[in-house]
């Protein structure tokens, strides 16, 4: 069994990059509808196809005042994600591929202040 760390990130929101996130985790879940069928003399075995994929992907990051990125502005924009694994394995998506969702800035007293992230793709999700 592989181990992929992922260990950089690239966000590119409205033509500005922001290069080697301090990423805390990465979930990228990708699924299929299907589509349900019955044909007649099947014996009453409902069949499925596939039907179309979709993606959504959620991160953290360490709040940085060196992001360059207005956070209150980017609800609704589309970017461009692409994340690294230690291993040389990528994922992206596609340019302005991905439609930022959701931020929620977190500043606990007693750590690091994150922003999580969660977008959605509008396009095919690639390693790269």
């Amino acid at each position: 069994m592989s181990k992929f760390v992922c260990d950089s990130g690239t966000l590119t929101i409205t033509g500005t990059q922001i290069e080697n996130l301090c990423l805390n985790n990465v979930s990228i879940d990708i699924s299929a509808d299907t589509v349900s069928y019955l044909c007649m003399g099947d014996s009453s075995w409902q069949s499925s196809a596939a039907g179309t994929k979709s993606w959504t992907c959620s991160f953290e990051t360490a709040l940085d005042d060196t992001l360059g990125v207005d956070l209150t502005n980017t609800i609704g924009e589309a970017g461009t994600l692409t994340f690294e694994t230690t291993d040389g394995l990528a994922y992206t998506s596609i340019t302005n591929g991905a439609i930022i969702t959701s931020i929620s800035i977190s500043a606990p007293s007693d750590d690091y202040a994150t922003v999580s992230w969660e977008a959605t793709g509008t396009g095919a999700l690639g390693e790269a």
